[in-house]
């Protein structure tokens, strides 16, 4: 069963059960019209709220009212007003029956009495603005187009026609009438009567116009002198706008002229950290100009499209990598995209592989003259390894001590012996044997060590070099060399290609290159990269001098001309159809007099560079604003969006409030006295009009397009229609209440019983309700209570929302939502790993996320960068994060390779953390800012290597990119990094 409740609400008792018009007994039961159609309030009611039957238009007028039509009074319900008798036309309307009031008994008509003189009009009482019909109930042609009524009026009988207010619209108003059959007045009037318009005739037809400034109705008034009787035409003609300003046509549409058009963007500055597309939508890019170490492909930033766009790799799956076959790897194979030393024992000569490394052996097979120890081929590991001696370190010997030589002494591994230095013939005898020397007396040119003579001990003891093995030698380490390398002790320019950083390494020396594999953008020509050797090195062109021309010709050119052997965009003008030739480059402009409307800037025509530009406005980023400061505002303060309004806050206001950058006296009914609420920033009286009944379980269809705004519930609704329904609850307990499958954007708020009396709740966007936009909400009823429910609109920046709205009350809780995305301020960053040590940063990065919510939020499309656009990528599929949970996110979800973290997500290439400074964004899909960190490199932040930087204690306690609230993380985990994966954080020192 569905209902519909139009724009003009009932305006009896406030907490009848339902809204049924009685048969009207001023007309006599019919008219030119026929039975009397609805008064414009309710249609397409249901037979369960017992409307009273039509009248025969054929029939007799009954003089005695029906006792069928007259529905028995309930107590407290107002008598109904068409048994009041009819007031004197010069007299003072009787004042409304209160709610409260009892009935007066048996006001029917006298049968006796005869109809009136003067049939008037079939649609009975609309003598006042509050008895009004809307002018949409009595003609086919809607206001808009201009629609016109033939009516007729009695003496002293006035005729008022309600028409619906709308912003910045105009409502003319034509009468026309013949003057000598009796002079007619014309007033447009508001609810109170007070006149805002009056038609100015002498004669025949008058007109008259008022400005609509909001939804508030008008009413349209023909009144006349005693005793006339008079045929007129009355013609309205209602104009309204759908835009003045972007503003008024909400989310996703522009204001073109006074219509509304889809779009989201004029220029770029309309998109923050996006730019403006072709078609109007706000895009991540046009062109690789804006992806930063990207490219823009389908409006979106990845990291390549092809192998050209990756400078030390290849593109596998839009992210440049090192390799995606062993032949894009200088050196060793290619293993999960990364060049390594090995795959197997074939690429390692004289050796084995080992994860992914070379070393001497895995098990002593693979050491022909000896064993394996610690991976590496030695000579023996125990004293079984080296029959008639012992293994001293990894090296057979005759002996370690004095014990392995019977009769004798062990000196320097071996077994010797003697008693005085002439038992030795080349030394001096110790308590050890003979040896070399005692001191350095017996080693000229050198040191006594350990009874030997060698060159030196330490550095000291050699004049150029150091000491290495108590020998002289060049280097022991890179640092010995002034701008070399150390390789097996002497000075050299390289070891390895990673020693030379504009080159490769050729015979210990750093050369351009040794093949044209090592040329990026050209071929090797005596160890030195260069363009060409020939034509053929080429891709276009000639090859001069080692350089490729680009042309002979424009020929040459496909998309430009040939200048100075070399193609370029253009030589003039001409060349460049969308701008200028400016240094054989098309540009926008090259100077100020190539912009229309604007001046030059590095080739681009921007508004402005300096006030004078702006015509009376001010400069600021090369837009022409308002102003920069209140000083550009002699009636106003500077807005944060650079525009002139009345007030920024409340302080500009001596006598009010500030909203939407104009003074009121109010916002919202707390600034107003009891009794009274907040409209259009006016505190004003006011009372609900007639509820409507809405049965248990019964789909109720409410259209609060064109209803005045009354009220306003503690969530909002400020500044959009809305309408009462009076709920009765058949038994206690919890009861749904939901607006789903409204076309708007609801906002729906219940009073204990009355208007005005203590709010219960109040819902915009339900949360406990997967239903989007529209609002929904459980409350505890008791038995027999009454319930008043406000069906309303979402009012929010400006915006007024209002349509039909779907409305019903059902037993039960309503059924809870299931995962939402993230909101501002609802994932926090709490930890990031982007250097380790343990294992490579291609594999170890990571970072750690924490839900600061009650909500399980779903991560699929929230998108991370930074705060330039690089490094963007979005998460694809479900990913869920548990209430006041962690999840880590990272490069490879390997456990083995990565370290020893469980990731929740692993997104590959996509992203990199910078060692140094670097940031990371997250945005959600509706393109919020949730979070974001930026670190420094050690300035102000930890710069750890093997540790992860954390943000210590309790997520939630205050702003996450404060670095006093980070530190080093000093826990263990899994190959040896230090940090906390996927757990809380200890307090920071």
């Amino acid at each position: 069963m569905a209902l519909r409740i139009v724009t003009m609400a009932c305006l009896g008792a406030l907490l009848a059960l339902g809204c049924t018009p009685a048969p009207n007994d001023d007309d006599g039961g019919g008219g030119e019209g026929g039975a009397p159609p609805s008064d414009g309030r309710v249609s397409d009611v249901a037979p369960e709220l017992d409307m009273a039957p039509e009248p025969d238009p054929d029939a007799a007028p009954e003089p005695e009212p029906r006792p069928d039509m007259a529905p028995e009074p309930e107590p407290d319900m107002a008598m109904d007003r068409d048994m009041a008798p009819e007031p004197e036309p010069d007299a003072m309307p009787e004042p409304e029956p209160q709610p409260d009031a009892m009935p007066e008994p048996d006001m029917a008509p006298d049968p006796d009495m005869g109809p009136p003189p003067c049939e008037d009009d079939d649609f009975e009482d609309d003598d006042r603005p509050i008895d009004a019909v809307a002018l949409d109930g009595l003609a086919e042609t809607p206001v808009g187009e201009g629609q016109s009524v033939d009516r007729r009026l009695c003496g002293g009988d006035d005729d008022v026609y309600a028409v619906d207010g709308c912003a910045n619209g105009r409502l003319e108003a034509e009468l026309r009438f013949v003057h000598a059959e009796g002079d007619l007045t014309l007033t447009i009037v508001d609810l109170f009567g007070a006149a805002l318009a009056t038609g100015e005739s002498a004669t025949d037809d008058e007109l008259a116009a008022v400005d609509l400034v909001d939804g508030a109705p008008v009413f349209v008034r023909v009144s006349g002198g005693a005793g006339v009787e008079t045929a007129y035409t009355l013609r309205l003609v209602r104009t309204c706008p759908e835009c003045i300003i972007d503003d008024d046509c909400g989310r996703g549409a522009l204001c073109e002229g006074v219509a509304c058009v889809a779009g989201e963007c004029r220029e770029d500055a309309d998109c923050p950290d996006r730019v403006c597309a072709p078609d109007r939508t706000c895009v991540r890019c046009v062109d690789d100009e804006h992806c930063p170490g990207g490219v823009c492909a389908d409006n979106a930033c990845i990291g390549c499209r092809d192998d050209g766009d990756c400078a030390n790799g290849v593109c596998e799956a839009n992210t440049c990598v090192q390799c995606r076959a062993d032949g894009d790897c200088r050196a060793g194979v290619c293993v999960d995209a990364i060049c390594v030393g090995c795959g197997d024992d074939a690429d390692c000569p004289g050796g084995v592989c080992e994860g992914d490394a070379c070393v001497g052996c895995r098990v002593d097979a693979d050491c022909p003259d000896g064993v394996c120890a610690d991976a590496t081929c030695v000579e023996c590991a125990d004293d079984g390894d080296c029959p008639g001696g012992v293994c001293d370190g990894d090296t057979c010997a005759q002996c370690r001590g004095d014990g392995d030589c019977p009769g004798g002494v062990c000196a320097d591994s071996r077994c010797v012996e003697c008693g005085a230095d002439g038992d030795c013939a080349d030394g001096v005898c110790v308590a050890e044997g003979c040896v070399e020397c005692r001191d350095a007396g017996q080693c000229p040119g050198g040191v006594c060590d350990a009874n030997r003579c060698v060159q030196c001990v330490a550095d000291a003891d050699c004049a150029d070099g150091v000491c290495v093995g108590n020998a002289c030698v060049p280097c022991r380490a890179d640092g010995d060399c002034d701008g070399g390398v150390c390789a097996d002790n002497l000075c050299v320019g390289c070891r390895v290609d990673d020693d030379c950083p504009a080159g490769v390494c050729s015979e210990q020396t750093c050369v351009e290159c040794e093949g044209d594999e090592d040329c990026a953008n050209g071929v090797c020509e005596d160890q030195q990269c260069v363009q060409c050797r020939g034509d053929g090195d080429c891709a276009a062109g000639v090859c001069v001098d080692t350089i490729c021309v680009g042309c002979g010709g424009d020929d040459d050119c496909p998309a430009g001309v040939c200048v100075n052997d070399a193609c370029a965009e253009c030589r003039g003008d001409g060349d460049c159809p969308d701008g200028v030739c400016d240094a054989n480059t098309c540009v926008q402009c090259a100077a100020d007099d190539d912009c229309q409307n604007g001046v030059c800037e590095a080739n681009v025509c921007i508004r402005c560079r300096e006030d004078a530009d702006c015509g009376g406005e001010v400069c600021i980023d090369a837009r022409c604003v308002q102003c920069r400061d209140d000083g550009d505002c002699p009636n106003g303060v500077c807005a944060e969006n650079n525009r002139c309004v009345l007030c920024v806050d409340d302080g500009d206001c001596p006598d009010g409030v500030c909203t939407v950058g104009a003074c009121v006296e109010c916002r919202g009914a707390d600034e107003c006295l009891q009794g009274q609420i907040c409209d259009g920033g006016e505190c004003v009286e006011v009372a609900c009009a007639d509820p409507t009944f809405i049965p248990p379980g019964v789909e109720l269809e409410v259209v609060t397009q064109g209803a005045t705004d009354d009220l306003q519930g503690s969530c909002g609704g400020d500044g959009s229609p809305d309408l009462p329904l009076l709920f009765v609850a058949p038994a206690a307990g919890p009861w749904c209440v939901s607006a789903a499958g409204s076309d708007y954007d609801t906002l729906v708020y219940l009073f204990d019983n009355r208007c005005g009396a203590e709010e219960l709740d109040c819902n915009d966007d339900a949360d406990e309700v997967d239903i989007g936009l529209q609002s929904a909400f459980t409350f505890e009823a008791e038995a027999d209570g009454r319930y008043l429910i406000i069906v309303d609109g979402y009012s929010g920046n400006g915006a007024v929302s209002a349509g039909t709205a779907i409305v019903r009350v059902t037993p039960g809780a309503c059924a809870e939502a299931g995962p939402r995305g993230p909101a501002p301020g609802e994932l926090v960053i709490t930890e990031l790993m982007p250097d380790p040590s343990a294992v490579t940063d291609n594999n170890g990065e990571w970072f750690e996320l924490y839900n600061n919510s009650d909500d399980t939020l779903d991560l699929e499309g929230v998108q991370f960068a930074e705060a330039d656009g690089g490094n963007a990528w979005a998460v694809e599929g479900t990913l869920l994060v548990e209430p006041r949970a962690y999840i880590v996110l990272g490069k490879n979800a390997d456990e083995a390779a990565n370290g020893g973290v469980a990731l929740a997500y692993a997104y590959g290439g996509a992203m990199a953390l910078g060692n140094a400074a670097d940031d990371v964004q997250i945005t959600n899909v509706e393109g919020q800012l949730v979070d974001s960190v930026a670190y420094d490199g050690g300035d102000l932040w930890p710069d750890p290597t093997g540790a992860s930087m954390q943000l210590g204690g309790d997520p939630a306690a205050g702003d996450n990119n404060d670095p006093a609230r980070w530190c080093v993380a000093a826990q263990p985990y899994g190959a040896g990094d230090l940090g906390s994966p996927g757990a809380a954080n200890p307090p920071c020192p």
